[in-house]
């Protein structure tokens, strides 16, 4: 008799869905007392496919129509700007910094959406004078949201990437004292310091990876002989030494404006999101040039997972499951 009311009945936690040039990564999860519930983790491949028909389909074996949903703007589709506060009620703040963005971009102020939160004052201070402002094109807004209705799922926030990190990098142990996160893939990357939920500092980087091999265990028909594995992963380290002193020097410029302007303590650690191979001397490598150790982000310990998530999987599906972790009044199951 009531079949059909509980067919309706929303799904619990939030689900996240983001597309990548690589495929489409859907995360769930629910929030539990201790730690949160990493119910589904899945990645896509786009292949043949048209990419609407793949999101339909996934969107149906997830049942995305009875989800709470987020997703993620790719990079390309929004700038992420630092400004000063104007002083203006809370309410007249976006129609204040529309006008003073038009400045900073190429498009007209009438083909954009923005959104702003509070960048952190300095410790010691109450008051921030700094703003982020997130500048979305209208069209770029408008096709994701339409390809995401479109498939029949129940999208509710539209988020972007750099949040995304900022979620995960709240669940690690160092949250309370700072947290440098970096993101790696074969062509970009992304650093986000924050400290206690708040999101300090972001840079998005551009660059050529060289990857060794996969992060995966081998039989011992596939190992190769010692000595070629050393030399692969000697050439590879050097192929990726422009690499490397790029991602350091970023690194070095944000923690010096992290503790001279921010008035915070050093953090001595860096976080390395979950990637698909290895990264030959980079470890090394940064705590060399930084005197920073480097300690490799395990989203299994940080989740209550049903399976282990290889780490293939974990990198491709690290920024949903980032924005899976977005907090939303009244979801269900929470």
């Amino acid at each position: 008799m009531f079949g059909a009311l509980l067919l309706k009945r929303p799904l619990p936690g939030i689900c996240a869905i983001d597309f990548n040039s690589n495929g489409i990564s859907i995360a769930r999860l629910i929030w539990d007392a201790d730690k949160p519930v990493l119910e589904l983790c899945d990645f896509v491949p786009l292949g043949q496919e048209p990419p609407l028909q793949k999101v339909k389909k996934l969107a149906e074996r997830h049942q995305l129509g009875r989800s709470i949903c987020t997703s993620l703007l790719s990079t390309d589709a929004y700038q992420l700007l630092v400004m000063e506060a104007p002083p203006v009620p809370s309410a007249e703040l976006r129609s204040a910094l529309r006008w003073r963005v038009k400045d900073f971009i190429e498009e007209p102020i009438s083909e954009i959406t923005l959104d702003a939160f509070d960048v952190p004052p300095p410790r010691g201070t109450e008051q921030a004078n700094s703003v982020y402002v997130v500048v979305a094109k209208n069209d770029a807004l408008k096709n994701h949201y339409e390809t995401l209705m479109n498939a029949d799922i129940n999208i509710q926030v539209i988020d972007i990437m750099e949040m995304a990190q900022r979620n995960i990098a709240n669940l690690l142990a160092d949250n309370e004292n700072g947290v440098a996160l970096l993101s790696l893939h074969s062509n970009s990357g992304m650093l986000t310091l924050s400290k206690a939920g708040e999101l300090y500092l972001s840079r998005s980087l551009k660059f050529d990876l060289k990857q060794g091999t996969p992060t995966v265990v081998k039989t011992e028909s596939q190992i190769k002989d010692d000595a070629d594995l050393q030399d692969l992963d000697l050439d590879l380290e050097m192929e990726n030494t422009a690499v490397y002193d790029h991602i350091a020097l970023e690194l070095q410029r944000l923690l010096d404006y992290y503790e001279s302007n921010f008035r915070q303590a050093p953090i001595r650690k860096l976080f390395l999101a979950p990637t698909p191979n290895a990264l030959p001397g980079f470890s090394e490598y940064i705590k060399d040039n930084l005197n920073m150790d480097v300690e490799l982000v395990d989203l299994n310990n940080l989740f209550e997972c049903k399976t282990m998530i290889p780490l293939a999987t974990q990198a491709q599906a690290f920024f949903a499951i980032g924005a899976a972790l977005h907090r939303i009044e009244n979801e269900p199951g929470n």
